[in-house]
């Protein structure tokens, strides 16, 4: 704990170093001695604050890093794929996994839970409706929770009860991160359909988070490998929400858009409207 706070004390003394000495070599001397205790700090790896009510913190596990080569190439070895109606294809891969523990009771955990997080990259993006511009608008660059894991026999593994709260097909998991994507992917791709890319009605309904409460995706109890995504976005069109429903099915590794229904068009026509 002292730890922590001595590097939320020196990050602090990292902007006052910018703002208050404008002697050049006072400031530097005060970078010197910031970079040799936030490296002594990091020798045991890095630590995720959750800031509110109730802090909490999460300090990586570098000894299991070793494990993760293996815990990525048995889940997530070839990424997740999309391919949407008009044929768009989506290529998402994770890169960068960490491992992180929690040494006191937190809200999501207990000392000895252990959860990974990773960079989410786009790795293809071939569509003739989403300009490759359009990236920063389908996945912000940031590190995302994955999901929850185990030790076992030297292995980290997904649990049983993990399992059944993301369906899994053939290693694909629906999991947080992926929604994120897929739905900022289809309202896009929809979108494109009434509106040109540097169009007002796209920069508004993406210039802040999009609230997607409410929002799911789901498999069909009979066929499991069918799926529903259903999108809901519910802080852009006024008094209305915006939806997309639409049904992938998953054939050879990629997930194939089959159909969609949707009320974007009124959500541009309003916003070419009012904006």
């Amino acid at each position: 704990m002292k730890k922590i706070i001595a590097l939320v004390i020196i990050t602090a003394l990292i902007a006052a170093g910018y703002q208050v000495y404008k002697d050049d070599s006072k400031r530097m001397a005060l970078e010197e001695k910031v970079k040799g205790v936030l490296y002594s700090i990091g020798d045991s790896g890095t630590t995720i604050i959750h800031k509110g009510p109730s802090p909490y913190f999460q300090y990586e596990r570098k000894d299991l890093s070793p494990l993760l080569e293996d815990f990525k190439n048995r889940y997530f070895k070839d990424g997740v794929q999309f391919v949407l109606l008009d044929n768009s294809c989506l290529k998402i891969v994770l890169e960068n996994l960490k491992v992180y523990d929690y040494k006191e009771n937190a809200p999501y955990g207990k000392p000895g839970d252990l959860r990974v997080y990773a960079n989410p990259k786009i790795q293809l993006l071939n569509s003739n409706i989403i300009p490759k511009e359009a990236e920063k608008y389908i996945l912000k660059t940031r590190t995302y929770y994955l999901i929850d894991l185990k030790l076992l026999n030297d292995k980290l593994i997904i649990p049983q009860e993990e399992m059944e709260r993301y369906f899994i097909i053939e290693g694909k998991l629906n999991y947080p991160l992926i929604n994120t994507v897929l739905f900022n992917t289809l309202l896009l791709d929809e979108a494109l359909k009434y509106a040109s890319i540097n169009d007002n009605s796209i920069k508004f309904l993406y210039a802040n988070d999009i609230n997607y409460d409410k929002s799911s995706i789901e498999n069909e109890p009979n066929n499991r490998g069918k799926i529903t995504v259903t999108v809901f976005v519910n802080n852009k069109l006024p008094n209305k929400v915006i939806y997309i429903k639409s049904v992938f099915q998953y054939k050879d590794g990629k997930f194939y858009e089959i159909k969609r229904e949707s009320n974007v068009k009124e959500y541009v026509e309003w916003a070419k409207k009012n904006l």
